[in-house]
């Protein structure tokens, strides 16, 4: 399947390349982990992305000459369907998890009320070239540096607990959040300047309230070999 590409419009800067090198990055490992407990060799997180792509680059045609607003919240409530409903429209495996490895990387990285389209659009596009090469890579054992971290816009200057994810954690390690969204049993938790999206909290979801502003705890249970945050849970004050 074709990746659309917008190059002629719109060309990365150095951050924008670095969103796409990290997406690609995020969804090669969690291909290779999607791999290893199917026992396969795929690559259908990069044939999905690549669908999605179209989609949006769709999106983008019919749009032209009108209001893009809402072009982008099209593509999240798209991916946020085939996520919830995949298999009830006929996806079976590993299709609903490439959906929601690629809803986590997008709403990681990118802003549907603020980002542009024809951005994120270029920026998927390189990141489903850059899937393969970064999946082999780690396949071949090489040790790669940690992913660097990139917010969605420029944090805030004020005091937080956690700045960045090069930050070393230990599992149990209690930490401030921020509840920045509920979908579902699922929440999405901001802890400092690092966006920590869908975790499951089917207890506490109902007693949450999204972008409420007193902080809540939660406690580190999965970190990644680089030692940042993988996976929170809900911990009460």
């Amino acid at each position: 399947m074709a990746v659309y590409l917008d190059e002629s419009t719109y060309s990365l800067t150095e951050y924008e390349s670095q969103i796409a090198h990290n997406i690609a990055r995020i969804l090669a490992e969690e291909q290779i982990k999607l791999n290893r407990e199917s026992r396969s060799n795929s690559d259908g997180i990069k044939t999905e992305l690549e669908k999605a792509i179209a989609y949006l680059y769709a999106k983008i045609r019919q749009a032209e000459g009108k209001s893009k607003n809402n072009v982008l919240s099209t593509l999240f409530k798209y991916l946020e369907h085939l996520v919830k409903y995949g298999k009830q429209i006929g996806h079976t495996g590993n299709v609903p998890k490439y959906y929601d490895s690629i809803l986590y990387a997008c709403e990681q990285y990118f802003d549907m009320k603020q980002d542009n389209a024809t951005r994120v659009l270029t920026i998927l596009g390189w990141s489903a070239r850059l899937i393969r090469f970064y999946k082999q890579k780690i396949e071949s054992g090489e040790v790669l540096p940690a992913i660097a971290p990139v917010v969605k816009s420029p944090p805030e200057t004020k005091n937080q607990t956690i700045t960045n994810q090069s930050q070393k954690f230990e599992i149990d390690q209690i930490l401030d959040a921020t509840v920045v969204k509920i979908t579902g049993s699922k929440v999405s938790y901001q802890v400092g300047d690092v966006f920590i999206p869908n975790e499951k909290e089917p207890k506490q979801a109902k007693n949450l309230q999204e972008k409420q502003i007193v902080k809540v705890k939660v406690k580190v249970t999965a970190i990644k070999e680089d030692g940042s945050i993988k996976h929170v849970k809900y911990h009460s004050i």
